[in-house]
């Protein structure tokens, strides 16, 4: 999965969280857990959407989306049409994952696949 995310941000399929042009954020992997970190655009959800298919074809586990959240940052403007692209709840932050709180303090998005 780590490798079609990072395809998939080397293509401009998806677009990760940046610090820098160098510097980003694009995922985390904990045992089933895989923690998306992108911007809140119509392009790169679509291509988010896409992974879970690729997941299950190369390893037969499937998303379930009735566990899986996103979370939205602050700013975000159109979060009714994103979830929508995905079919994946919206959680509420602050949260905690792993005993970690996941703040909205950034105004980018994050989404928690189980």
């Amino acid at each position: 999965m780590s490798i079609h995310l990072e395809l998939a941000i080397e293509g401009g399929k998806i677009h990760p969280i940046r610090k820098s042009q160098c510097d980003y954020v694009s995922h985390l992997l904990f045992a089933d857990d895989l923690l998306i970190f992108t911007r809140a655009d119509k392009g790169s959800f679509k291509n988010i959407d896409k992974l879970p298919q690729i997941l299950a074809l190369n390893t037969g586990q499937t998303v379930n989306k009735e566990k899986s959240r996103i979370f939205f940052g602050k700013s975000c403007q159109n979060k009714e049409e994103l979830e929508d692209l995905l079919e994946i709840p919206v959680g509420a932050l602050p949260t905690r994952y792993l005993g970690i709180p996941l703040l909205s303090t950034i105004s980018k998005l994050e989404i928690i696949l189980h």
